[in-house]
């Protein structure tokens, strides 16, 4: 799919700056739970899940070496989690 695709190269690019920096490379998975879950402690867990393997794989088959990467799953609005 593309954006496994997209997920692969990027991850790619960041493991070569975090290699020429010395850094880690932190992946921020946001998802965003429909109206009706957001409202009560519940979450939709078929929902979650699907989320969690898409997360997977658009890391999956990336060589990252010796560069530490940390995954984290957030719940939350995209375009204010990540910053």
């Amino acid at each position: 799919m593309l954006h496994e695709y997209r997920s692969r190269h990027a991850l790619s690019f960041a493991v070569k700056l975090a290699k020429l920096f010395h850094s880690e490379i932190e992946i921020i998975h946001v998802f965003e739970l429909p109206m009706a879950y957001s409202r009560t402690e519940g979450t939709n867990p078929y929902k979650l899940e699907k989320d969690k393997s898409l997360f997977s794989a658009g890391t999956e088959g990336v060589d990252c070496g010796q560069v530490p990467v940390k995954k984290k799953t957030v719940r939350g609005y995209p375009a204010t989690a990540i910053l």
